[in-house]
């Protein structure tokens, strides 16, 4: 399967870890840190968060949303939540996969109160995502590439 995340943070890459020993995909990591992106693409690591973790070859990573979202079945959301409206546009202009999109994003829209993914999913009617789901729990990054309980 083709996962791009949206987030090369702590968590998308944690979670992009973890999926990738549960099959054969190529995964994506969409960041703007051209040193992040780098670091992933050559060294295999994020080190910023995780200096002791080294990542598989299915992960990649890429400063570029076109190329990123290109091939995207699955979509995975994992930005702050400030980043919603900086990165919904991202989603509406390159993604056209007709993608399910997992929001991995805590928190509520401070306007509406309702919680994030209600607001993503009406910023993103009319694209070409076919769903919005949420994954949210008191979980942290460095449990989950650890393979610890959460």
């Amino acid at each position: 399967m083709n996962i791009t995340f949206i987030g090369s943070g702590a968590w998308g890459t944690a979670l992009a870890y973890a999926l990738s020993k549960n099959g054969s995909h190529d995964i994506v990591l969409y960041g703007k840190n051209p040193a992040e992106v780098e670091d992933i693409n050559q060294n295999h690591k994020n080190s910023k968060y995780f200096e002791d973790v080294t990542l598989p070859s299915c992960i990649h990573a890429s400063d570029n949303p076109e190329e990123a979202l290109k091939n995207a079945e699955l979509l995975v959301l994992a930005v702050p939540s400030s980043q919603i409206n900086n990165v919904v546009p991202l989603i509406k202009d390159y993604c056209k996969t007709n993608p399910l999109l997992v929001n991995v994003i805590k928190g509520f829209d401070p306007l509406t109160g309702e919680g994030i993914a209600f607001m993503i999913e009406k910023s993103l009617e009319g694209s070409s995502v076919r769903g919005v789901v949420s994954l949210v729990g008191p979980s942290f990054a460095h449990d989950v590439i650890h393979d610890e309980l959460t």
